[in-house]
């Protein structure tokens, strides 16, 4: 009597695209930091060297904050990628991305009217922290996930 072959183990990382949220395992205790954070209305930074899973893990929080958090929260989760982002990406551009994302999600004609002064302003920081004072008012909290944050510093 033959035995069956064995099945090969593979190794659970991938590298280049971020993994599936079935695959994404042996965070539990940051993703924990991460939602209570936001819970809170923190802010939070995610660093660490290359392909360690801080893409995957902005994926995971994106799809899978339902899960985390009260049912019927206010959240609207506004991803911004930059890793492809052309040299010539100003804050103007990475605050028109966010905006508009944002006027897909709070669609009250009082954040609508804020979020068209603020592009109109030229996104100057008062008329950015008046959407943000709107939102906060209402109950409502945007959540940026900001991928490769760093490229916008240089």
């Amino acid at each position: 009597m033959t035995q069956a072959p064995q099945r090969p183990q593979f190794n659970p990382f991938h590298y280049g695209n971020p993994v599936p949220p079935s695959r994404f395992i042996g965070r539990a205790e940051a993703l924990r930091t991460v939602f209570g954070r936001i819970n809170n209305g923190e802010s939070t930074a995610v660093v660490g060297e290359p392909h360690i899973g801080k893409s995957s893990m902005l994926h995971y929080v994106r799809r899978n904050w339902p899960s985390w958090l009260a049912t019927g929260a206010p959240y609207a989760f506004i991803a911004i990628d930059c890793h492809a982002l052309r040299l010539s990406y100003t804050p103007a551009d990475f605050w028109g991305e966010v905006l508009d994302a944002a006027g897909e999600v709070f669609t009250d004609p009082v954040a609508q009217q804020r979020i068209a002064a603020a592009r109109a302003g030229g996104f100057d920081s008062s008329r950015l922290r008046r959407v943000f004072e709107h939102l906060a008012l209402h109950e409502q909290r945007a959540v940026l996930l900001v991928d490769e944050f760093d490229v916008l510093l240089y």
